[in-house]
């Protein structure tokens, strides 16, 4: 699994509430890379993780569908 930069994702693993993910909540994607250990992590620009973490495990994501960006757009419509 990888992402790209501008990609939108979705959360469904938050894991901990002091990563400071929420369950379907829609990311964007700033960076994705391989770390020191191996492990796929996706930097994402609405929230960082607590330190000393530099990005979040990619399996806490995946990517958004058109019906997700929907629901993000409808939200934002009544908001405004």
């Amino acid at each position: 699994m990888s992402f790209n930069s501008g990609d939108k994702l979705v959360c469904v693993k938050p894991g901990e509430p002091s990563l400071g993910l929420i369950k379907d909540k829609v990311y964007t994607c700033l960076d994705f890379f391989v770390s020191s250990m191996g492990e796929n992590v996706v930097e994402v620009l609405e929230t960082m993780p607590p330190s000393p973490y530099h990005g979040y495990q990619a399996s806490r994501f995946r990517l958004a569908l058109p019906s997700d960006l929907k629901k993000v757009k409808e939200q934002l419509e009544t908001v405004l």
